[in-house]
């Protein structure tokens, strides 16, 4: 907007952190800011509030991270957005990106319309998960993954796969690491996670996701569709999280390899301090290493397996 206009970033990354009372407290907040008129798209009724200008910075980062979490995937015409919706006011409201540190305005729009074809998947939940809370920093603030580490993720699929294009289940699939790394297309991906806030981060980038399910790995698994994949993959630490149950079941669903990827013994990713876990059960770790005939390849802070699949 304004050219002088400049974001500085806060230092500590707690700023970066949404709780669930942030919800309640934008929405009774929305209703006090002067919202302006957007007159220059008179055609698209909508307004907004510019941040440091007339939203506080502090404030505005904090509405940033609401909208991003507890909005859904929605269409304006081929450009997917996040809208959070209010029920009872029918207001809804969207940023223009997914990096808040180049975030300037923040839009609402007060009929309920919505514009085109509405195709968009749905990240809904009935729940609070932990990595809601670092979800819309997420990929600028808290991930530490690598370039090299990315990479290497990358050469083990290829190999397993032998170059073969995959259909591929995405297990804890977060904010789309698997599909940053080119491991798979996202058309031919279903992503599984439990956190809303990741999965609106995973479809902002990669729209065309085939399937989003907004769910456990072990409710998805449980439900028994009878569906098969090329591919089963639970990327950079998902694999850590993962039920041993789970995981023992994992090569019945996978018709080519399994690849999974567990923290490394004795790394705790830094923004764990933010999401209220528990220690992590190590137990799925041994069965997976059983499954691979003890075979594993150590990529940076994570131990990645390749089991092959029987499906």
């Amino acid at each position: 907007m304004e050219d002088d206009f400049k974001i500085i970033p806060s230092s500590n990354p707690a700023d970066y952190v949404v709780h669930p009372e942030h919800l309640t407290e934008f929405l009774e907040a929305a209703k006090t800011l002067k919202w302006r008129f957007a007159r220059t798209m008179a055609s698209v009724p909508h307004s907004y509030v510019v941040r440091g200008k007339s939203m506080e910075t502090d404030a505005y980062r904090r509405a940033f991270g609401v909208v991003q979490t507890f909005g859904v995937p929605g269409n304006f015409h081929e450009r997917t957005n996040i809208y959070l919706h209010d029920p009872e006011t029918n207001w809804r409201w969207w940023n223009m990106t997914n990096h808040e540190w180049e975030s300037i305005i923040m839009n609402v729009a007060k009929d309920g319309k919505m514009y085109g074809e509405q195709r968009a998947p749905d990240t809904s939940n009935d729940w609070w998960a932990d990595y809601d809370a670092v979800a819309p920093f997420y990929d600028d603030v808290h991930n530490r993954v690598t370039p090299a580490e990315k990479t290497a993720l990358w050469r083990t699929v290829d190999a397993a796969l032998q170059s073969r294009k995959p259909v591929t289940l995405d297990l804890g699939a977060g904010t789309g690491g698997t599909l940053d790394s080119k491991v798979c297309g996202s058309v031919d991906t279903t992503v599984v996670d439990v956190s809303q806030g990741m999965l609106n981060a995973l479809v902002y980038k990669h729209p065309r996701v085939k399937r989003v399910i907004s769910a456990s790995a072990e409710e998805y698994l449980a439900w028994n569709t009878g569906e098969l994949f090329d591919l089963v993959t639970a990327s950079f630490g998902s694999a850590s999280y993962l039920s041993a149950e789970a995981i023992d079941v994992l090569p019945e669903v996978s018709r080519w390899s399994v690849v999974l990827s567990f923290y490394k013994p004795g790394y705790v990713p830094p923004y764990h301090q933010f999401t209220q876990q528990e220690e992590l059960d190590r137990t799925g770790f041994d069965v997976a290493l059983d499954l691979a005939q003890g075979r594993f390849e150590e990529q940076g802070n994570f131990i990645t397996m390749t089991i092959n699949g029987k499906a």
